[in-house]
């Protein structure tokens, strides 16, 4: 069964209406990056904190909950980020989502873990309310879903 079997299996009580999961893969936010942009002035922190201000969650609470990893999955109505068992690292439930109309670009690219390339993702979300523009980036997904994902997030 694939991640995105499962993620199905997870999300199919909390999808709306016609809404349709089109792709999922697992994740690490550790080590990622976010950057927020306005007119006036521009800053960094943890992916964590970026995820979180895109949600309106609280990055300590987040930060518990990713831990272990997560989900980021995309349907054509929303990016939706699912928390993780610890020990299989399976989709477990629903943490955040961000409404795809708010993602004004997706950026692809590869870091090098150890000997290994991982796919990252860097996903821009605003302008909001206030002119900011938030950017964080999901720096280590896994390479065999993370195209199937990136796909859907462009179309």
């Amino acid at each position: 069964m694939s991640i995105t079997d499962r993620t199905r299996d997870v999300l199919q009580d909390r999808l709306a209406s016609g809404e349709v999961l089109h792709a999922a893969t697992q994740a690490q936010l550790d080590g990622g990056t976010m950057r927020l942009a306005s007119r006036i002035a521009s800053g960094a922190a943890g992916g964590v904190i970026g995820v979180a201000m895109a949600v309106g969650a609280d990055p300590d609470e987040l930060g518990r909950l990713l831990a272990n990893g997560l989900v980021l999955a995309v349907t054509d109505r929303r990016v939706v980020l699912l928390d993780v068992t610890a020990v299989s690292a399976r989709p477990k439930s629903v943490v955040a989502s961000i409404d795809r109309t708010t993602i004004t670009d997706v950026v692809t690219g590869d870091k090098r873990v150890m000997l290994v390339k991982l796919p990252t993702i860097a996903l821009t979300v605003g302008p909001a309310a206030d002119g900011q523009i938030l950017r964080f980036e999901i720096p280590k997904t896994a390479r065999r879903d993370a195209e199937a994902v990136v796909d859907a997030l462009r179309t």
